[in-house]
C-alpha cells in the first residue's frame, strides 16, 4: 500500500494530534488557472484512491473478522450477521465506477439483495448517507447526514452527540422498475451538485458558494424521503422498526493556505452507523459486535503503519 494511503487512513481513523491543514483526499490544495483537464481529473482520480484504500482496509478487517467468527465458538446468529455485513461492504466498492456511483451496478447490486441482506451507500454530493435494508417484499431507507456542518463543528467547544439515523426508516416495495428509477437517482445525486443545496457566502458584493460548507441534505431527506413515504405501505409500522443510534462525533475543520479545509471522511461514519444498527438490531453478542469490530479495523491501521512508518504510528498512541 502507498504511504500517502497509509497517512490517510491513520489520519482518518484515529485523528491524531496533527492533522493536514487542507483537504488531503486530493493532492493539490488550489486549483492553478492553466491546469488542463486531465490534470484535473487525474487529481480527483488520487483521491478516489485514498477514500478506496480507506474502504479496502475495512473491508479486509471485515474478512478477516468474519472468518474468525465463522470458524470460532459464535452462534448461528453473530456468523449470519458478519456473512451479510461483510457482503454489504463488498458491495458498497462494487456499485462504484472511479469516481461515481454507477447505476447500473447499484441497480443490480439491489435487485441481488437477499432477506435481511444490507446495502450502505454514500452520496457525496448530496452529503448524505443512505442504508438499504431487504426485506421480503420491501426494501426499507435510512437517510442521514454523512458530514456535520462546518459551523457546528467550529461552533462547539467539543464532540457532537449526533442521532442516527435523523428519520425513521421509509420503504419501497422491491419491484423492479421502482429499484430502477431509485438506482438511477442515486446514481446521478452523488455525481450532480445542486445549487439550491450549497451554501452561500457574499463576496465581493454577489453571492457565491461557500466551498467550505457541506450541501444540505434536502434532495436526498425531502425530495426521496417525500417519494418514499407516499410509496410506504405501512408508514408509523415501518418508522417503528427503526434502530437508533447515538454518537460522539469527533470532526475538525481545518485549513491553512488551502482553497478546502480537512475533514474526516463521511465514507468512515456512513459504514460505523451501517455497522452497528445492524449488529444492534440482531441483538449480537458484544464479543463479535461493533467495538469488537472498529477495535479490530484500528488494530490492523496501527499493524500496517509501524511497517510502513514509524512516526505514523508513534502519533496515533
Amino acid at each position: 500500500m502507498d504511504p500517502s494511503d497509509i497517512g490517510y487512513i491513520v489520519n482518518h481513523l484515529f485523528l491524531p494530534p496533527r492533522l493536514p491543514q487542507g483537504d488531503d483526499s486530493r493532492d493539490m490544495s488550489w486549483p492553478q488557472c492553466d491546469e488542463p483537464p486531465t490534470a484535473t481529473l487525474s487529481n480527483t482520480l488520487r483521491g478516489h484512491r485514498k477514500q478506496d484504500a480507506l474502504l479496502s482496509h475495512v473491508i479486509e478487517s471485515a474478512r478477516h473478522f468474519y472468518q474468525a467468527v465463522n470458524h470460532g465458538q459464535a452462534d448461528q446468529d453473530a456468523r449470519q450477521c458478519w456473512r451479510v455485513l461483510y457482503k454489504m461492504l463488498r458491495s458498497m466498492r462494487r456499485v462504484r465506477h472511479e469516481t461515481s456511483i454507477n447505476s447500473e451496478k447499484l441497480q443490480q447490486v439491489i435487485q441481488d439483495m437477499e432477506i435481511h441482506d444490507n446495502l450502505c451507500l454514500l452520496i457525496s454530493k448530496q452529503n448524505a448517507g443512505i442504508i438499504l435494508r431487504r426485506l421480503e417484499a420491501e426494501i426499507t431507507l435510512e437517510i442521514f447526514q454523512a458530514s456535520a456542518t462546518a459551523a457546528s463543528v467550529t461552533g462547539n467547544g467539543g464532540k457532537l452527540l449526533i442521532q442516527y439515523p435523523s428519520r425513521p426508516r421509509l420503504s419501497i416495495p422491491a419491484n423492479p422498475l421502482l429499484i430502477k428509477s431509485l438506482s438511477a437517482y442515486l446514481a446521478a445525486m452523488d455525481c450532480t451538485e445542486m445549487p439550491e443545496a450549497m451554501p452561500t457566502t457574499r463576496k465581493a458584493q454577489s453571492e457565491q458558494k461557500e466551498s467550505r460548507e457541506v450541501p444540505d441534505i434536502r434532495y436526498m431527506s425531502e425530495l426521496l424521503g417525500g417519494i418514499t413515504r407516499a410509496l410506504t405501505p405501512d408508514v408509523n409500522a415501518t418508522a417503528s422498526s427503526t434502530v437508533y443510534v447515538t454518537k460522539r462525533i469527533n470532526d475538525h475543520v481545518l485549513w491553512h493556505s488551502a482553497l478546502n479545509p480537512w475533514r474526516r471522511d463521511p465514507q468512515w461514519l456512513v459504514i460505523r452507523v451501517a455497522l452497528q444498527t445492524s449488529l444492534l438490531e440482531r441483538k449480537i453478542d458484544g464479543r463479535y459486535g461493533y467495538k469488537a469490530f472498529t477495535t479490530y479495523v484500528l488494530a490492523r491501521a496501527l499493524e500496517k503503519a509501524s511497517e510502513a512508518n514509524w512516526t505514523i504510528i508513534c502519533c496515533t498512541r
